[in-house]
């Protein structure tokens, strides 16, 4: 159950830790594991069998030679070559000669043919020449740049067919022409291992590209979806990559439009190496995102890709003659690039970048591939197909890798929206509190100009109403006793009384002890079983006191269903708007209170001589606005020394309030009285001409005489005498008003007291007021 609870308490609340997808090393274990899974694929590619054994030499001649010239020269003319790659270098349209002889056993299967196979290389033109029947003959050169369409297409290299009719001891002639260092490795292949090695390399190759168009098309979509900077350098470092190894493995050259490109040719190559080398620096370093006590390594990588930005112009104006200066400073430049993002990466790891140390890895290895290829390119190791193509799958490796960390990078984004979520649910939940907080105190301050009887239904009823929109619920209630003499329940909504009123009367005891601990808490209790059987639903119920003080108490509950409990915030708040409710109430009692004494005549409850003065001169000038009449009384309580001196001083006290009693019952159909000082009382009755004044006057006295005061000593018939006076047209003050009625108090008591008198010529003042 406390589990279940504190499962229910949380359930809301939203764990924004970053947790990383893997360990470092669990990222180094899968990149070997693919790394290996490469291996396995290339030992799978088609072995051939034992062929013909392959003697290569080579010709450079000073200047250009025909097939034919060649064909004449003895063997001793050439220079020979170990097995392996040839490197080839030179100017610009200078031809190079291969001399290769074999013994080209004739072929069980009538179909089959010999294939001079060799890897594809950056050639301007190679062709293959023989003798045949004392005649040269030559295959269709092939042009790396330039694919022929009414040529055989091979993806992974160069095809010569050897007719059937040439066999046993044979000599062929290779011309190549190049661009720069390139390397030529010829092999002698049956048709249908070239075509095992053509399925094989086009499944590689398709695989590449594919997986980079995937990985490409995702970064667009998380480029669109996030707009994160980052994700522009990954679909650059794609973008580039993805060139790069068209053009590099030639099949850019053979894409109609694209194919333009191969005018510049191997400069061409260069150009798109640089731009690669430009787009892996930037995304290097927008993955480090390195700060500023990095700023030296950082400003260099904002430097660094103006280096081969220069090296692309400087291709694009296709300076031929330089070729081999501009091959030797691309290499160094793309292996500095990959030091600088390997670099970089080791910086970002030292600083706890998520992902840092798998991508430092795959940055290592792409320079150790691109090492091997540019030694290879130099003929400084054994041609392999790893070290032809080892780096372009280390740097599809390295985007894959950096797709992984990307997709990493996307949780953290999803995190930080949701914090970014959570901080604004939390601001709106904050603003929309304050505004609700500050709307319950403005509705608070109605209570001090409501009426006695509203304060506490006013206040409790605004507490209900704000915490409503504030602490979710099923209902809720206030539940008063014995508060300022009453009992309240107050329900919302109102249809839950009954229900309350159950609670109250069965869990009464308990709320009370709850009221008197002041302490907030929680009540669990089953509902009533339905009469048609249901089961039982547990009620939830947050009971907060009232500050009140004994025999007083009170509480507020907040009815929840099932097993939604409350939080401590929704406690704390609710108990705060409890504290803001009855403090309100207590402060207009309080109001009240102090109202009524600087108001009020303590004695009789009359109003006091300065609110009479105050209500004098309002009364006055309401008259006059309106030009309505006015009449003032003043009323005296007749021989009041001489009933303290024979009955003593509360007789007197009895006296006067029985006086302002009187007053307070004839005043209620109209008019406001006071207690003027001692025994006199003013009388103010608006819109009353003089000769009704006096009937109310009469009435009045009537009525105060008509009463005993019942002592000690005996009995107390008091008696009172009134005098009248109205507004006259000539009275500019309220002043002049209360003069006369003062003079015609004093000739009431004159004349012999308990009698009402009126002052002289009012007879022409209800002709003025009529």
């Amino acid at each position: 159950m406390q589990e279940r609870e504190a499962w229910m308490a949380g359930e809301d609340r939203l764990d924004v830790r970053v947790r990383p997808l893997a360990k470092p090393w669990m990222w180094v274990m899968a990149l070997l594991c693919v790394l290996l899974a490469c291996v396995a694929s290339a030992q799978t590619a088609p072995a051939p069998v034992d062929g013909p054994k392959l003697k290569v030499s080579v010709f450079d001649p000073a200047g250009a030679a025909t097939p034919v010239e060649v064909g004449q020269l003895s063997p001793s003319a050439f220079r020979e070559v170990p097995a392996g790659p040839v490197e080839m270098h030179g100017d610009a349209g200078e031809v190079h000669w291969l001399r290769v002889d074999v013994d080209l056993p004739p072929l069980a299967d009538d179909d089959a043919r010999w294939v001079l196979w060799f890897e594809r290389s950056r050639v301007d033109r190679l062709a293959v020449h023989w003798i045949e029947g004392g005649t040269p003959t030559a295959t269709l050169p092939a042009d790396f740049f330039a694919p022929r369409a009414n040529q055989e297409t091979h993806a992974g290299g160069y095809g010569f067919t050897v007719p059937r009719s040439v066999s046993g001891p044979t000599t062929l002639y290779v011309e190549a022409t190049g661009q720069g260092r390139f390397s030529l490795s010829p092999r002698i292949r049956t048709e249908s291992e070239v075509g095992a090695l053509d399925r094989h390399a086009v499944v590689v190759f398709t695989a590449v590209y594919t997986g980079l168009t995937l990985l490409l098309l995702i970064g667009l979509g998380m480029y669109i979806a996030l707009r994160d900077r980052l994700y522009i350098y990954y679909l650059f470092y794609l973008g580039t990559l993805f060139v790069y190894l068209l053009a590099h493995n030639g099949h850019l050259y053979a894409l109609p439009w694209i194919g333009k490109w191969g005018h510049w040719r191997t400069l061409g190559l260069y150009a798109f190496a640089n731009v690669f080398a430009a787009a892996s620096v930037a995304l290097a370093r927008g993955f480090a995102g390195l700060p500023k006590s990095a700023s030296s390594l950082d400003r260099l990588l904002v430097l660094f890709p103006a280096i081969p930005s220069t090296l692309v112009l400087v291709c694009l104006f296709n300076p031929v003659d330089l070729t081999g200066s501009i091959q030797v400073a691309t290499t160094i430049v793309s292996l500095a690039a990959i030091l600088l993002a390997a670099f970089a990466t080791a910086m970002a790891w030292r600083y706890k970048r998520h992902l840092a140390f798998p991508m430092l890895v795959m940055w290592l290895l792409l320079f150790v591939a691109a090492s091997v290829r540019a030694l290879d390119a130099y003929g400084a190791v054994a041609s392999t197909g790893w070290t032809q193509y080892g780096y372009q799958v280390m740097a599809a490796l390295t985007a894959l890798m950096m797709g992984f960390a990307l997709s990493d990078r996307i949780i953290e984004f999803r995190l930080q929206r949701d914090r970014a979520r959570l901080a604004k649910d939390q601001v709106d939940a904050s603003l929309r509190l304050e505004r609700e907080r500050r709307k319950f105190i403005e509705s608070l301050a109605e209570l001090r100009t409501a009426s006695i009887g509203d304060q506490e239904w006013l206040a409790f009823r605004r507490l209900l109403e704000s915490l409503r929109q504030l602490v979710p619920q099923h209902s809720s209630a206030v539940a008063l006793h014995a508060f300022q003499g009453n009992d309240l329940l107050l329900c919302e909504p109102n249809g839950a009384r009954d229900d309350y009123q159950t609670l109250l009367a069965t869990r009464g005891g308990a709320l009370k002890g709850i009221s008197r601990s002041q302490l907030p808490m929680q009540l669990r209790i089953d509902a009533p079983v339905a009469s048609g059987g249901a089961p039982q639903e547990l009620l939830q119920f947050a009971v907060l006191p009232l500050p009140l003080t004994a025999p007083a108490w009170g509480v507020l509950l907040i009815e929840r269903r099932g097993w939604q409990t409350f939080e401590r915030d929704e406690l704390v708040l609710a108990n705060e708007f409890v504290q803001k409710a009855t403090q309100a109430v207590e402060a207009a009692a309080n109001d009240r209170a102090l109202r009524r004494s600087a108001e009020f005549d303590a004695l009789t409850g009359a109003f006091n001589r300065r609110t009479v003065n105050s209500r004098l001169e309002a009364c006055f000038k309401n008259s006059l606005t309106r030009n309505a009449p006015l009449a003032v009384l003043f009323v005296d309580l007749d021989h009041l020394k001489e009933i303290n001196d024979k009955h003593g001083h509360a007789a007197g006290d009895s006296g006067l309030r029985m006086l302002a009693e009187t007053l307070s019952r004839h005043c209620q159909k109209g008019g406001e009285y006071g207690r003027f000082g001692g025994d006199e009382f003013v009388v103010m009755l608006p819109d009353m001409d003089p000769e009704q004044a006096k009937k109310w006057a009469e009435a009045m006295r009537a009525d105060a005489t008509s009463q005993d005061l019942t002592f000690p000593s005996g009995k107390l018939r008091l008696s009172v005498s009134v005098g009248v006076a109205s507004r006259r047209a000539e009275d500019d003050t309220a002043q002049q008003l209360v003069e006369r009625a003062d003079q015609a108090l004093y000739e009431a008591k004159r004349l012999g007291r308990d009698r009402v008198h009126v002052a002289p010529g009012y007879g022409a003042v209800r002709l003025v007021g009529t």
